[in-house]
């Protein structure tokens, strides 16, 4: 893909889309309140400052897919950059950078140069682009690429409300009741009932709990009055209490092990529940499909002892089903999954407590050597 051309100059007609920009979860609610907020709201002043918003919220309230639902729009839009950056780790975010500022044709040595690069391309001009920096956790490590002239548009996503100084903030919290109510609806396709407030009231109205819940009782014809018994049943209440204690609902863990339990049943290969488990040891930014199509080829997902490996077919159908149940999400282009860092947690908790968590981590880093120094791991 040839580079736009140089910041400030007439490109509409090229565009340059860098990272890994999520596809639309299945029943995808748009939140158009807080699209608005993400938007361009400067004033005509004559004056090129560039927009930065700083998107906050707890996990699992859906800061992510905001910023997504946004940059799918702008590269529907044809937009000169939409660039999509992972700033949870230095490493991510340099390398993230590094591949914006190789895109752009810009030259650089290092990560922090590509940064620095890359924002005084933008500080140059910037219309029509988009710079997204995801799961942000350190302001001081993000504010030197920032830019802080010219026209682009910067969105920050981060559960640290210390990331808002770098922008005009924009909290994100769950669901309204009446949307909770409107997404349950809409992805069951059962009426609104009084056990469906139950449900949303007992899920916290948190869009990722919702959506894993919906995709159950989708899955298995239940009702939500069923759903609930088998939430409120459920022994998770000592997940997600370490590091977020008070914070998440007794129903988000459980969602979450309802979900993975639903998926154990429906799928006789056992293959994607395996796939959970070492996503969930894997990278929070992502994982390319080529990796697990690597580790069904290695045995690395066998359930059954079975002799023979596993297809790429068996493996892209066992990631379909659990994109369908909400626990695994594709990049726009279907080259990367992702699963929610409280998705993995919690698999990686369940799996402590059934003493497998060590051997699915020595399985993940032997499949990593195998890998490493080829092809498949870009």
């Amino acid at each position: 893909m040839q580079p736009p051309a140089e910041a400030g100059t007439a490109a509409d007609d090229v565009a340059v889309v860098t990272g890994e920009i999520p596809q639309a979860p299945v029943a995808f609610r748009p939140r158009p309140v807080l699209l608005a907020a993400v938007e361009d709201l400067e004033a005509d002043s004559g004056v090129r400052v560039a927009v930065v918003r700083a998107v906050t919220g707890m996990r699992g309230v859906g800061k992510t897919q905001l910023a997504a639902e946004y940059a799918r729009a702008r590269v529907a839009e044809r937009w000169r950059l939409v660039a999509w950056v992972n700033a949870e780790e230095p490493a991510g975010l340099l390398g993230g950078l590094s591949e914006v500022a190789a895109a752009l044709g810009l030259e650089a040595v290092d990560g922090e140069a590509a940064g620095r690069a890359v924002r005084h391309w933008l500080e140059a001009g910037g219309r029509r682009c988009l710079l997204v920096f995801d799961n942000a956790t350190d302001p001081a490590v993000l504010r030197p690429f920032i830019p802080a002239a010219g026209s682009a548009q910067v969105i920050i996503t981060s559960n640290e409300n210390s990331v808002r100084r770098l922008g005009t903030g924009v909290p994100v919290d769950g669901f309204t009741p009446d949307d909770a109510l409107a997404f349950l609806a809409a992805r069951t396709g059962l009426g609104d009932d009084e056990s469906a407030g139950l449900v949303a009231a007992e899920l916290g109205y948190l869009p990722l709990a919702l959506a894993q819940a919906a995709a159950v009782i989708d899955e298995q014809r239940l009702g939500y009055a069923a759903y609930l018994g088998r939430l409120r049943a459920l022994p998770a209440g000592e997940m997600l209490r370490a590091e977020e204690a008070g914070q998440y609902p007794h129903g988000m863990a459980a969602a979450v092990l309802l979900s993975i339990e639903g998926v154990r049943v429906s799928d006789g290969t056992g293959v994607a529940t395996a796939v959970m488990e070492l996503l969930a040891v894997l990278s929070p930014a992502g994982v390319r499909r080529t990796v697990i199509h690597a580790a069904g080829r290695q045995r690395v997902l066998d359930r059954t002892g079975r002799p023979e490996d596993l297809t790429a077919d068996v493996v892209d159908r066992a990631l379909a089903r659990l994109a369908g149940a909400s626990l695994l999400t594709f990049s726009i282009d279907g080259t990367v999954v992702t699963a929610h860092r409280l998705v993995m947690r919690v698999i990686r908790e369940q799996a402590a407590a059934r003493n497998t968590l060590t051997s699915t981590c020595t399985a993940a880093a032997g499949l990593l050597e195998e890998l490493a120094g080829t092809d498949r791991l870009n």
